[in-house]
């Protein structure tokens, strides 16, 4: 029988859970911040936050890490997890051995923050830009930002955190 000890652990299986168990409170503070910055109803920044969070994390999250898992196999050849660059481009699979055991996976569930965060603002925002036609489009696009900024600094304090602990 052939054992796959060093095929490494895909980082979608490690987040996936996360980010069901985050949904409902990322929806809420972004809904939060849309209904201020946009001055919307709650339950219109409610229902928005959630549509629009719905197609990002359906679509957009797993396009983002398919995107950059096809980097990783195709650029990452022989980069050390150690250097920046390899933290990068190995974020989304890394591979044993883990040089900082658990804290490579939790390096790397902070490093892929970054274009999680950019794939959910882009598509948020195209999202609502089109279904809140009535606001303004600057308010909408700083209310998804400003959404987006905070619920991704949240959970790149988390990992930090976890980081620190598990150290």
């Amino acid at each position: 029988m052939l054992t796959l000890a060093n095929v490494g652990l895909p980082m979608f299986m490690v987040l996936g859970p996360f980010y069901v168990l985050a949904f409902i409170p990322i929806v809420l503070i972004e809904a939060g911040i849309l209904q201020r910055v946009a001055s919307l109803a709650w339950k219109r920044a409610l229902v928005a936050a959630i549509f629009a969070n719905l197609i990002s994390t359906i679509v957009g999250v797993p396009c983002v890490y398919f995107a950059l898992l096809g980097l990783q196999w195709t650029k990452a050849n022989g980069v050390e997890f150690t250097s920046s660059l390899g933290v990068l481009l190995r974020s989304p699979w890394p591979s044993p051995p883990y040089a900082g055991g658990e804290a490579t996976l939790v390096a790397a569930a902070i490093v892929l923050c970054i274009p999680f965060f950019l794939a959910s603002w882009i598509i948020e925002w195209m999202v609502l830009r089109t279904w809140l036609d009535d606001v303004p489009k600057v308010q909408v696009r700083r209310g998804v930002l400003f959404g987006n900024a905070l619920t991704y600094a949240i959970i790149a304090v988390f990992w930090l955190v976890i980081l620190l602990v598990h150290t």
